[in-house]
């Protein structure tokens, strides 16, 4: 009533200054904006992981933890504010994955296992070379897409109670 166009206002907030401060940063948007340039293109790699993700998962039942582990990691490459210090949340999915490519009798588990090991430790420090030499930080929002889909990989091999692959 008293500022009945604060929605366009803050429409227009979301999608201006605040549309610019998130291409710089290590998420989709800033990614879209570094490689596609623009970061509405975010949107388009937001929903494309999302997409992939449900292919993999198409048909495999997943658990509370491991919904909650791609939940962080989706929400880390799609949020609009995240610095690459907001990664260390992905200690969930990864530990996630570890289990599951611990888990006795599983087949292929040395492969998930080191996938973790290159998620969480060789592509963040590649993508922190990266940013070194071209003074953008952008490309580190691979990790927690690429965190995801290992998260989501490891459920598919795994199987899960009332999988029907």
């Amino acid at each position: 009533v008293v500022a009945p166009s604060w929605p366009i206002e803050w429409l227009q907030s979301v999608f201006g200054p605040r549309l610019r401060i998130a291409a710089l940063l290590p998420t989709a948007w800033g990614l879209a904006n570094d490689t596609l340039g623009s970061p509405a293109w975010g949107a388009v790699l937001v929903i494309a992981l999302v997409l992939v993700l449900a292919m993999l998962l198409h048909g495999v039942a997943v658990d509370r933890v491991a919904l909650l582990a791609l939940g962080v990691s989706v929400s880390l490459f799609a949020s609009p504010h995240v610095w690459s210090y907001d990664h260390l949340l992905l200690v969930l999915p990864w530990a996630a994955t570890l289990a599951i490519g611990a888990s006795a009798g599983l087949r292929g588990h040395w492969p998930l296992i080191i996938g973790v090991v290159l998620v969480a430790s060789l592509v963040p420090w590649v993508a922190w070379a990266v940013a070194l030499a071209r003074l953008s930080e952008t490309h580190a929002a691979v990790v927690p897409a690429l965190s995801a889909l290992l998260l989501a990989f490891a459920l598919r091999v795994r199987g899960s109670p009332g999988s029907t692959t």
